[in-house]
């Protein structure tokens, strides 16, 4: 799956999933994600946040990890002209993880999953000519996403095209930041770290 992607050293990366013989209340009452079965085993792609974490401290010097989730509509407004866009949440350390380079501007980072940080975005290649006019001059500006505001970081490379064939996200953040996580009563906002709700997927990178 991972073996296309215009990334340095992709047969490096691994989806990072979960298997089980059933389903336990004591591990989980609350999930989002993929499940499928393959004969007798319950195959998942969900973590908790607390389990991601253990998980990055576990695999230190054997394995970067970042967490995702799918992408989400959203709208954008730029220069007073809105559109309905794709934007998907990771982890700060997604694209380190990935090996990619801004074409300009910078990629988020971890200093970006610090609550104290401002919201960024970064905006792919494609979004970033079709709709900010293919100008350098948007980075450091304000994208407002959901009508809250958000700094233009950086342009991804214009060969990264995501991580699934036909991904169609147009603008990335962390998750903290998201629009999914942003209202103060919604689910995730007020269970994202919760060791029993299991909703971020997981990507690996194997160190050489």
């Amino acid at each position: 799956l991972w073996r296309t992607l215009a990334v340095p050293e992709p047969q490096q990366l691994q989806e990072v999933l979960w298997e089980a013989q059933k389903n336990s209340d004591v591990l989980m009452n609350s999930t989002s994600g993929g499940v499928y079965l393959d004969g007798p085993l319950r195959v998942a792609d969900f973590f908790s946040q607390p389990g991601f974490e253990a998980m990055q401290t576990a695999a230190g010097g054997k394995a970067q990890i970042a967490g995702f989730v799918w992408p989400s509509d959203v709208s954008v407004s730029f220069d007073e002209v809105v559109v309905v866009a794709k934007m998907r949440a990771v982890t700060g350390g997604f694209f380190s993880m990935l090996g990619l380079r801004p074409f300009v501007g910078r990629l988020l980072t971890e200093a970006d999953d610090d609550p104290a940080s401002s919201a960024a975005a970064v905006v792919s290649h494609r979004f970033w000519v079709r709709r900010l006019g293919a100008s350098a001059e948007v980075l450091g500006r304000t994208l407002r996403i959901n009508t809250r505001p958000y700094t233009i970081a950086g342009i991804l490379p214009a060969d990264f095209q995501g991580i699934t064939a036909g991904d169609e996200t147009d603008l990335y953040s962390v998750t903290w930041q998201s629009p999914q996580f942003l209202p103060p009563d919604g689910w995730l906002r007020t269970r994202w770290t919760d060791p029993k709700t299991w909703w971020l997927q997981m990507m690996a990178r194997r160190e050489t």
